[in-house]
């Protein structure tokens, strides 16, 4: 086995860790801002909806 084999992996970089942890708080924005959004529609009333050109089950269905 040569040397290089056996060495542990780099550890990661800060540039590395940045990025992972915009991604991750992106992620949770999006999804933050996605449940906001079902939970405003969600206390609309059909006609309320109707006149955005949703349905209920649009709703349910949102992402």
């Amino acid at each position: 086995m040569e040397f290089h084999e056996n060495r542990t992996a780099r550890p990661a970089t800060f540039r590395q860790i940045r990025r992972l942890v915009a991604g991750l708080l992106q992620l949770y924005i999006h999804w933050r801002l996605v449940q906001q959004t079902r939970r405003i529609l969600t206390h609309l009333n059909d006609n309320q909806l109707k006149d955005i050109g949703m349905t209920r089950e649009e709703v349910r269905r949102y992402r």
